[in-house]
Parts: structure tokens; C-alpha cells; sequence
């Protein structure tokens, strides 16, 4: 008795592609991990500068008090 045969895999049919369009797909998945990564780390950045200024900034950080711009 021999045991079956594995699934063949739904993604990473490498074999079935030329070496143009593995390229080709290698440079789309490099570039959306990138831009992923950035994005990322742009929000973390947003996060940071709006934590840290309303962490140290009295008027902000207090709870029903209100700016009185000078005029």
C-alpha cells in the first residue's frame, strides 16, 4: 500500500511561469510587503507624535477645560 499523493499547493506554481513573469510577480510582492511596512510604520509615528502631544500639553490633556486663544 502506498500512501497518496499530496495536494499540489493553491499558490507558488513557480514551474508553470516563465522566468519574465516570476519576476514580474516577485517585484509586485516585494513592493506591496514595502509599502506595507511603511504604512505601518507611518501610523506608528502619527500615533507617537499625538500620544506625546497630548501627553504633555496641559490644556489638551485636561478634560473639560477649555483654550482661550489670546487675542
Amino acid at each position: 500500500m502506498t500512501a497518496p499523493d499530496p495536494p499540489e499547493p493553491l499558490v507558488g506554481r513557480e514551474g508553470d511561469l516563465d522566468d519574465a513573469s516570476y519576476q514580474i510577480r516577485e517585484v509586485y510582492a516585494q513592493y506591496g510587503l514595502t509599502n506595507y511596512a511603511s504604512q505601518v510604520m507611518e501610523k506608528g509615528i502619527v500615533n507617537t507624535l499625538v500620544l506625546k502631544a497630548f501627553r504633555f500639553d496641559p490644556v489638551a490633556s485636561a478634560p473639560g477645560e477649555y483654550y482661550d486663544a489670546p487675542s
